[in-house]
């Protein structure tokens, strides 16, 4: 071993002397490239023996650079793996592995060595922690005092393969450990939650625990050498050629013929289809007065009956949409949607673990099944929808996660199909605050239709027969969708009549002029929804401005959306209570009606009345059998009335 070492430590020396080293300010690099052309021989002792090969070069470095060993890097280095294809063979290989940071812990302090004297001859041995039991004196016991302990900075982090990279499967995740150098504040930008990074290190096994005595299992783990900020500008991949058949798409109506090549498998929902391609570029974020953000992005929730193509939706908008993130609600680790602070099962440290709206910050989070979601987990998705931030607070962790990403979610009603005539909050397993932050919810119906079915027919029996037509290509897809989310149209001051007048006559369509019954009208969240809207419309055409047929458009989606959520069947009114923000008309109806009657009945029979005489009541005023038991639950619930024995008292 001793005379491998001093060998490589010669190669080393003699290499370095051809110039192969080269400094940025405080930093030496040496190009791999450029090391396997002068000296074959020396690159292939370093994948032999990587750790050796890169404390020679610091010491080297030290020596003649007089600069601190932390200051040595290589680049250049492209020997690539997956991390799921780690295997016995590669222990002790160095490789580069890209992913996205899934966790990372606090930084620790780790014993490198210890030095103790005996205590019978005054010799110093050097061991890796613990005392020794043995001196070259000849001594043999405990009589060794511990002088001088030697620490590292250490963090231990995880990285998850990144899904455009995995073809649809369960990405695999490895534990990564940096040392010194690889924990200074210069890479704090890079080593955060959701970061995607390019990782040089040593592949090395880890002992785990297991419950068995007579077991000995061990995981992997990579013993980092460098970390590389791995976040790609999509753009930069965008050839002239590229350039020639994105605008030529921009010249054909391109809102029309990519929304038709969203999902060609998928017949129909043509308005959908629209707005998720507008939700994938996004509005424009803008800077107001007193120093506050407006956000870009576009939420949308997808309600939709059994067999209506939500999931499959989904995954075309997966494989067009760049760095989109796509999870199921029911199977949420304890991250959650958003993070959360854990104990690592290793280290006893207390570190970050994020989830798919911080893993997917900058683009597009696809949450199937959301109702299957645990309620506290749909809950902390209140703050990253409007703010974009994920603030964490515990174990003495204090940090803010970014989490600007727009939220697709899909979710089925709670008996398996969509009633038109119930309000969506009672519809679908989704707390109403929730609702709310949802720029648009779609619902897409299963109707039984001739038209319809047949088109179905014909889509899935031509897809073994050839390719349709007029289809964009899914590569050229996501380059066109990455190149006009960059854009920045401006909203002309001409055309804030056309808004003004929409939001208006919109509010407008909350008052009944039959009775003096009010729905909730939209409010200002609704509008900047649909100026969203307008502003990813105009990114789509490449537009410079917000024009008319943006807005048109914008206000046409939005409309024909808030149609099926917000009419309220009864009244004909737009009630935004619908959606779970108040107590809809036709409900205010009812419950009037009912505290009537009770008032009625409170004066005549001493505040009580039977149960099954309360219901024959509101039957015959024109309740339904649905209205009566909501309505009797909503007033025991408000506290009008309370239960005893199948009597009610009047309160």
């Amino acid at each position: 071993m001793e005379n491998r070492t001093s060998k490589m430590s010669e190669n080393i020396s003699f290499v370095f002397g051809k110039g192969l080293l080269h400094r940025e300010n405080q930093t030496i690099y040496l190009d791999m490239n450029e090391l396997k052309e002068e000296s074959i021989e020396i690159y292939e002792a370093f994948l032999g023996d990587p750790l050796t090969f890169i404390s020679l070069c610091r010491d080297y470095v030290k020596t003649m650079f007089n600069v601190s060993e932390k200051n040595f890097k290589i680049r250049s280095f492209e020997e690539k793996a997956d991390i799921s294809n780690i295997r016995e063979a590669d222990l002790g290989k160095v490789f580069k592995f890209k992913g996205i940071i899934s966790k990372i812990t606090r930084i620790m302090l780790e014993v490198i060595s210890k030095d103790f004297e005996c205590q019978t001859c005054g010799t110093i041995i050097r061991t890796q922690g613990k005392p020794p039991t043995r001196c070259s004196c000849g001594y043999y016991g405990k009589r060794f005092l511990e002088t001088r302990t030697i620490f590292r900075d250490l963090q231990e982090m995880e990285i998850e393969e990144m899904q455009d990279d995995i073809e649809g499967r369960q990405p695999q995740k490895i534990r990564v450990r940096l040392t010194s150098g690889l924990t200074d504040k210069n890479y704090n930008s890079i080593l955060q939650p959701g970061n995607k990074v390019a990782v040089t290190g040593v592949v090395e096994k880890i002992k785990l625990v297991t419950k068995l005595e007579d077991e000995e299992l061990f995981g992997y783990r990579i013993f980092a050498i460098d970390v590389e900020n791995a976040e790609e500008s999509f753009n930069d991949n965008i050839s002239d050629e590229d350039m020639e058949q994105i605008n030529a798409i921009a010249s054909r109506n391109p809102i029309d013929l990519l929304s038709k090549s969203l999902a060609p498998n998928i017949f129909g929902n043509d308005d959908l289809k629209k707005i998720l391609l507008l939700q994938m570029v996004g509005g424009v974020k803008k800077t107001l007065i007193d120093g506050k953000t407006t956000r870009d992005r576009i939420h949308l929730l997808v309600v939709g009956d059994p067999a209506t193509s939500k999931t499959e939706l989904a995954k075309n908008i997966y494989l067009r949409c760049p760095k989109c993130y796509y999870s199921s609600g029911d199977n949420a680790t304890s991250a959650g949607l958003t993070a959360t602070v854990e104990k690592d099962e290793l280290t006893g440290s207390w570190g970050v673990k994020i989830g798919p709206i911080c893993k997917a910050n900058g683009s597009l989070s696809i949450i199937d099944e959301i109702d299957k979601c645990k309620r506290d987990y749909l809950l902390s998705l209140h703050t990253p929808m409007e703010s974009g931030i994920v603030a964490l607070s515990k174990a003495g962790i204090d940090t803010k996660i970014p989490a600007e990403s727009s939220i697709l979610a899909l979710a089925n009603p709670k008996q398996g199909i969509f009633e038109s005539g119930k309000p969506i909050v009672e519809q679908i397993n989704l707390p109403a605050p929730l609702l709310s932050r949802f720029d648009i919810i779609y619902v897409m119906r299963d109707k039984i239709d001739k038209y319809t079915d047949d088109k179905i027919v014909d889509i899935i029996y031509s897809q073994f027969l050839e390719k349709p037509e007029n289809i964009v290509s899914v590569e050229i897809f996501r380059k066109y969708i990455s190149y006009a989310k960059k854009l920045k149209p401006k909203l002309e001051i001409d055309n804030i009549d056309l808004l003004k007048e929409f939001y208006h006559e919109t509010r407008k369509k909350s008052l009944s002029k039959e009775s003096n019954m009010t729905g909730m009208p939209i409010g200002a969240r609704h509008l900047q929804g649909v100026i969203r809207l307008a502003e990813a419309a105009a990114k789509i055409r490449l537009s410079d401005t917000v024009d008319i047929e943006d807005i048109d458009l914008a206000k046409k989606l939005f409309y024909e959306s808030l149609v099926k959520i917000g009419l309220d069947t009864s009244s004909g009114l737009i009630d935004m209570a619908r959606m779970g923000e108040g107590k809809t008309v036709s409900k205010r109806k009812l419950y009037d009606i009912a505290i009537e009657l009770i008032n009625k009945i409170s004066i005549s029979s001493g505040n009580e009345i039977k149960d099954v005489e309360l219901r024959q009541l509101l039957l015959d005023n024109g309740l339904s059998e649905r209205e009566c038991g909501d309505t009797i639950y909503s007033l025991n619930r408000e506290g009008k009335i309370i239960k005893n024995n199948n009597v009610w008292k009047i309160l």
